[in-house]
């Protein structure tokens, strides 16, 4: 059997309290959207002996992405002395930082028994039966969950654009050749930092 990938995911707000319906066994329809799911009274029963937790304290994790395009537009005219040059350059980037005073963490690696108790659950049932012609659909077993204390976050968005133009012409001839050429420049620059003290 290949070894599937933890993947974390980042809700959307910071509202959902541990143990709701951001919690171990819970089943949800959409991975970024936990407050519809589809044991609304409570998640399957997990064994106490089959959760690992961890905690962090003093965690600070900080990322930044920077996108930059430039561009430009330079031409000749052939038998004349004719140059010039149209460029631009725009450049956005994302800074976010969150601290926690303290970061805990619940794991469990469900048995494949559970997971066949859990498809067997009336709610679940139903949702596959109005599905079941879609196969994009899917279902998603929270298997892990992470929770912040004390959170502080701050984020900032930059953008900056700027531009150029240059010609020289010498235009007593006609009948000439023009030679126009682009030029296209995207970088795009991602880092990430984290840190925690015990």
């Amino acid at each position: 059997m290949p070894e599937q990938k933890k993947t974390w995911i980042l809700v959307k707000g910071t509202d959902f309290n541990p143990g709701r319906s951001l919690s171990l066994g819970q089943i949800l329809t959409k991975p970024f959207e936990p407050s519809l799911p589809l044991f609304p009274d409570g998640p399957l029963p997990i064994p106490e002996t089959s959760i690992e937790r961890s905690y962090q304290t003093g965690v600070i994790s900080s990322s930044c992405t920077a996108l930059g395009v430039s561009f430009g537009l330079w031409a000749e005219v052939d038998l004349l002395p004719v140059s010039g040059n149209v460029g631009g350059k725009r450049e956005t980037s994302h800074d976010g930082k969150w601290e926690f005073e303290k970061l805990e963490g619940e794991i469990t690696v469900p048995r494949l028994a559970d997971v066949q108790e859990a498809l067997e659950k009336p709610e679940i049932v139903a949702h596959l039966q109005r599905i079941k012609f879609d196969f994009r659909k899917r279902l998603y077993m929270i298997t892990g969950v992470r929770i912040a204390r004390g959170a502080r976050h701050g984020s900032k968005v930059s953008k900056t654009r700027g531009g150029n133009t240059t010609i020289m012409a010498d235009v007593t001839a006609a009948g000439v050749q023009l030679k126009v050429e682009p030029e296209i420049d995207v970088t795009r620059e991602n880092s990430e930092e984290y840190s925690f003290e015990g």
